[in-house]
């Protein structure tokens, strides 16, 4: 029980951010860009572009959209069965078999475990095959910084590891999904 409440929570935690980061991405590109270089502890391991100023491209706001519905859909799926107070418990809940009864998978939206298992464990796939992009991914989210080729070569080995976690992420949506 402890497990899975520690679990929601990570997950909700994980919801609010990324709807923080969509809603920057869409209302104030450069606050983006700022909170972005401190978390990421920029000014070690990158210097500021002479003249650059981050103007906020119609890719990224779009970006930030899909953030917030992403953050928002998945801050619904999460809250939803608390506030109905149907959260999961440790031992499953008996359902009888008579003819008007619904089982646990008819209420939820299975869909939605199937479509995000697949989608991090693809991207968790890609950034492994490819580290590459995680370092373009860090380059598009500071626009203002100049990276040396000794920092990208420094990022290969984390877009790595960041799509191993997002892989077996994947893969426990996916084994949820398929259990339930």
């Amino acid at each position: 029980m402890i497990r899975q409440w520690l679990i929601w929570i990570g997950l909700v935690f994980f919801s609010l951010i990324t709807l923080a980061y969509g809603f920057l991405g869409m209302f104030s590109p450069r606050t983006l860009a700022k909170v972005m270089a401190w978390f990421a502890g920029a000014e070690e391991w990158s210097t500021r572009r002479p003249g650059a100023e981050v103007s906020g491209s119609i890719s990224q706001r779009i970006a930030g959209f899909f953030a917030v519905l992403f953050g928002g859909l998945l801050f619904i799926c999460l809250v939803a069965p608390v506030l109905d107070g149907s959260l999961p418990s440790a031992s499953p809940p008996a359902y009888s078999s008579m003819p008007g009864t619904t089982s646990p998978r008819a209420t939820s939206l299975p869909w939605l475990e199937l479509v995000a298992g697949l989608f991090f464990a693809a991207y968790g796939l890609a950034l492994l095959i490819k580290p590459e992009l995680y370092a373009r991914t860090v380059q598009r989210a500071v626009p203002d910084r100049e990276f040396s080729p000794d920092a990208v070569k420094k990022m290969m080995p984390v877009g790595r590891v960041t799509g191993v976690v997002l892989m077996l992420a994947g893969m426990w949506i996916l084994r949820r999904f398929y259990r339930g």
